[in-house]
């Protein structure tokens, strides 16, 4: 008897905080833990993202389905599957994020870099941000803190802090994340440069969550402003024997605010084409000659056909 009271009691619980139709958050983590040069940084990106995401949920109502690819699950097979069978319903919002090595070759047309998973397979985070953004979810935000340096090689590319009062946060976390409709991409370097990662997180991983924490504390936070924060300008930091490193983020996105903020539809919603995206791209429009990064090896690379 003491058993079912206590089963009866978690379920309520569940039914209290999961309400029965409410919106999911799928979040998507891919990070590269057992690198040896960024491993132990780029965790930190996983551990202070992750606690966001988590309060980003708990404000909004959301439920949270995270899947997480470090260590051993950071595979390309993993990855793909993840981003192809991800189900998200018209008024879910899928939230994607990389960090680890990322590179581009001189043939790369996109301003996107590729994800480097230490083979001659890659996957370019062009190909994910569209992916998710034509799943039908209601809000689609992908992120990526890699390089996006030019090294010369060929490749297989795989296509299959402002603090706020808890009210104000969470009123601000509700308009983002709820009363928005599109997609918003973003990367950490434009072509031709590196990314900095540090002890305390990534410089564009940080500069991310500074801006949105400081957005949700404005009267009517938007998410223009918000990217305009996090990538707007140039990242700069100074290690300790004085060298400067610099890079420069940038974004695309479409994102509207809709009246409706939990839109019930009874079958899924195919959204139209949307228009041309505003692009925020500052900097040189060809990138400098850069020295590929030692971490990525260099050699023939047969490129796949299909």
């Amino acid at each position: 008897m003491k058993t079912l009271r206590t089963m009866i009691a978690v379920l309520l619980a569940l039914s209290v905080t999961a309400p029965a139709g409410a919106a999911t958050l799928h979040a998507i983590f891919v990070i590269d833990t057992d690198d040896k040069s960024i491993g132990q940084m780029v965790a930190r990106d996983l551990s202070v993202v992750g606690d966001e995401i988590q309060r980003v949920a708990q404000a909004t109502g959301m439920t949270l389905s995270d899947r997480v690819f470090k260590g051993r699950d950071f595979t390309i097979d993993n990855v793909k599957n993840a981003v192809n069978s991800v189900a998200p319903g018209p008024d879910d919002v899928v939230f994607f994020y990389y960090s680890g090595h990322g590179f581009r070759t001189p043939p790369k047309k996109s301003d996107w870099p590729y994800f480097y998973f230490h083979s001659d397979r890659v996957i370019d985070f062009g190909w994910v941000a569209d992916t998710l953004r034509n799943k039908g979810a209601r809000l689609a935000i992908s992120l990526v803190d890699a390089c996006n340096n030019v090294v010369n090689v060929q490749v297989r590319e795989e296509q299959k802090g402002i603090p706020a009062s808890a009210s104000k946060a969470a009123a601000g976390y509700k308009e983002l994340f709820l009363r928005y409709r599109g997609y918003v991409n973003g990367a950490s370097s434009i072509p031709g440069e590196t990314s900095t990662a540090t002890g305390s997180g990534s410089l564009f991983t940080l500069s991310f969550l500074k801006a949105l924490r400081g957005e949700i504390a404005q009267a009517q936070p938007t998410w223009k402003s918000l990217m305009d924060n996090a990538a707007g300008s140039r990242l700069t930091r100074t290690s300790a024997n004085g060298q400067t490193m610099s890079q420069q983020p940038f974004y695309a996105m479409q994102a509207t605010r809709v009246a409706d903020a939990t839109p019930r539809v009874a079958r899924p919603v195919i959204p139209p084409q949307p228009p041309a995206p505003t692009v925020q791209f500052p900097g040189a429009t060809q990138p400098p000659a850069v020295q590929p990064p030692q971490q990525i090896p260099q050699g023939q690379w047969t490129p796949i056909t299909n």
